[in-house]
């Protein structure tokens, strides 16, 4: 809602000044001009419709508070036979990537997005040196010229040349040396606008250079072609350094507002046909840059997909960190650090490290810089969590940008990426973060479920041993209940899944105590059968335990099966009443069951809704001494839909407040 706000604010701000401009010029403002939009195409699309088939209103323009709004605009006006801009011209603001690429391209307002970074950083270190920061800072917004205006195709071009040309008794070598080095420094500034990389302004400048003398040996006819094939060479040296060429298009806006004023009017004409080509070859070499791009990116998913399918089925810890440092350099990535919170960096160590005690806060485990790689002791290194980075880990041979991303599994924090950015874009290292996290919680789990299985085969063993002694079993039972208290929802689907392995076994002791029991009976040692008919009888218990607990893992890991069918309410839950009738024979309990006339047919696993009313029912018969207890069922309607209500009720003990809220509670019991 905050960022709604925010940007309803920034487009009442737009609108002001859009009627403020209007009423400048002297121009009438139309309400019915003014439709107001949700910043999508569709609105685009919806307020030329509603202009064009409701209100029936002649235009020559369309102007757009955003760009996806001008980009609906342009699309539905191409459906209705409308040229964009020879019949009606088009603007939007935001200057997003496709606007580059439509057709035709568009004209927009590009923010200075760098500036807003700078300026912001400038405040808040401002902030923390406890000087005052103006609550308001105005940063200039850059016009992009594109075909969608009809600037660069407009039907007045020759007017405009008339009206913007210098005379030729006016134009003097000397205006056009003063001109030349302003126009050069005007055309590397719409360049560093686009693509600020500061450490390249002076190289920018001489390309800028470059260009311009070529373009003036064109126009005034010395040579032939000289200012495109220039322009090529830019472009490659652009596109070598990863920047964006469609820049050098606003290069050449500034070329062409500046440099038809001291231009003859044949000589402007001329370079407004060298430019427009020139905006094409830039167009082009756009396109093909994004296909080289794309081509890039398919490449690195297919490794990142390499990567997460290596990480996912490694288990162990050390190598798991190995395989993570070689994905991240194969990836191009110079140089990173992988830091563990305190916890979770324990619980993937040896039990000796365990026991030791550790100072809160993170855990650096490992470190690579091009493929050499340094895994550190199974203790790591421990620094408080406010640092970020160990003493001594960064170096500052030279300037580096280094990008922390975040590990995470679920609501949990595992840790952080510590990465130095290189050509990546961001949702890469999104998507790293997302697999080498899944990787970490699968290798935390599998180590989990390691100590478990190993915890659960040594009170098997005691069980073997103490089969006499109930009360050893009630306390391995109870050291069970413990375990299952704190397993989590992730383990909880492991389990779900290795329910045929845990089962298989628990089914070989049952099958072969039954084997050797027929074999010491076949002996006549009824000895030997008797203890095996107690193994037996162990495990068959065992077994009936573990199917329990497996069937509460599916419960939460939500694979429990459901069986779906139509089945008469009233007659299930008679059943379910009459299932519980033999406990409450001989005591002063009467057991009421009702429903409402509109309770009939249900669609449901009828075996399930049979099973929680008999819970239900009994736990209210046990804690009832005397008195009453009631099975009903209604409908009613809630949320948009129909539902059936069960409730039971009873005169017993019932439950304190506090007892009430740990009520589904797993395990919970509340006396």
């Amino acid at each position: 809602q905050a960022a709604r706000r925010k940007l309803c604010k920034g487009a009442e701000l737009r609108f002001r000044v859009f009627l403020d401009t209007l009423t400048e010029y002297g121009l009438a403002v139309d309400p019915k001009r003014v439709v107001q939009g949700d910043w999508s195409r569709r609105s685009g699309e919806r307020a030329v419709a509603l202009m064009l088939d409701k209100w029936r209103i002649e235009f020559d323009a369309v102007v757009a508070a955003n760009d996806e709004m001008a980009l609906g605009a342009l699309a539905e006006l191409a459906t209705r036979g409308l040229r964009v801009p020879y019949d009606i011209a088009v603007t939007g603001f935001g200057d997003i990537e496709e606007s580059s690429f439509v057709s035709p391209p568009l004209t927009s307002v590009r923010q200075p997005l760098y500036n807003i970074g700078t300026q912001a950083a400038d405040m808040v270190l401002d902030l923390i040196a406890g000087k005052a920061v103006s609550h308001r800072v105005f940063l200039a917004s850059t016009l992009i010229i594109r075909q969608s205006c009809g600037c660069l195709f407009g039907a007045n071009l020759q007017k405009i040349h008339e009206r913007h040309a210098i005379p030729e008794k006016h134009r003097t070598e000397g205006s056009f040396r003063a001109a030349k080095e302003r126009i050069i420094t005007e055309m590397a500034a719409a360049v560093i606008e686009a693509s600020p990389h500061e450490h390249l302004a002076a190289f920018r400048k001489e390309l800028a250079a470059r260009l311009f003398k070529a373009f003036f040996v064109d126009t005034k006819g010395k040579l032939s072609n000289v200012f495109l094939q220039v322009l090529d060479e830019v472009l490659q040296a652009t596109l070598e350094r990863g920047e964006n060429v469609l820049a050098w298009h606003d290069a050449l806006w500034a070329l062409r507002s500046s440099a038809r004023t001291i231009l003859s009017q044949a000589e402007a004409l001329a370079a407004e046909d060298l430019l427009q080509r020139g905006t094409t070859m830039i167009a082009e070499s756009a396109r093909r840059a994004q296909g080289i791009a794309k081509l890039r990116e398919e490449s690195l998913m297919s490794i990142i997909s390499t990567i997460a399918h290596t990480l996912l089925t490694t288990f162990d810890p050390g190598r798991l960190l190995d395989e993570t440092a070689r994905g991240l350099w194969e990836l191009g990535i110079p140089r990173g650090h992988v830091v563990l919170c305190e916890e979770i960096a324990a619980s993937l160590m040896a039990p000796s490290v365990l026991e030791r005690p550790r100072p809160p806060g993170l855990v650096l485990v490992l470190s690579f810089e091009g493929a050499r790689t340094e895994t550190y002791p199974p203790n790591g290194i421990s620094f408080p969590a406010q640092q970020l980075f160990p003493p001594g880990l960064l170096r500052f041979e030279q300037p580096f940008c280094m990008i922390a991303v975040p590990l995470s599994a679920g609501d949990e924090l595992l840790g952080f990426l510590l990465l130095e950015a290189g050509f990546l874009q961001l949702y890469l290292f999104a998507i790293l973060s997302e697999q080498i996290s899944a990787a970490l919680n699968a290798s935390i789990l599998v180590k989990k479920v390691h100590d478990q299985t190993s915890d659960l085969a040594l009170a098997n063993r005691r069980l073997e041993s103490e089969v006499f002694q109930r009360k050893e079993t009630e306390i391995e039972l109870s050291k069970a209940k413990e375990a299952a208290e704190t397993a989590n929802r992730s383990k909880s689907i492991f389990l779900a899944s290795m329910s045929h392995e845990l089962r298989t076994p628990l089914n070989a002791i049952v099958g072969y105590s039954e084997m050797l029991a027929e074999d010491a009976a076949e002996r006549d040692d009824a000895q030997l059968a008797a203890d095996l008919d107690k193994i037996r009888a162990a495990g068959v218990h065992l077994r009936a335990i573990v199917n329990e607990i497996l069937d509460l893992s599916k419960i939460e890991a939500g694979k429990m099966s459901l069986y779906l069918e139509e089945f008469d309410l009233p007659l299930v839950l008679h059943g379910a009443a009459d299932a519980v009738r033999p406990q409450i024979a001989g005591r002063s309990i009467t057991l009421v069951t009702g429903c409402e006339e509109t309770v009939g047919v249900m669609y449901g696993d009828s075996t399930k809704v049979r099973q929680t009313a008999i819970n239900l029912l009994s736990n209210a018969v046990k804690f009832t001494k005397e008195g009453e207890v009631r099975l009903y069922a209604g409908r009613e309607w809630r949320a948009g839909r129909d539902w059936y209500r069960i409730s039971v009720s009873d005169t017993g003990i019932g439950m304190t407040q506090e007892q009430a809220e740990s009520v589904f509670a797993a395990f919970a019991q509340a006396d």
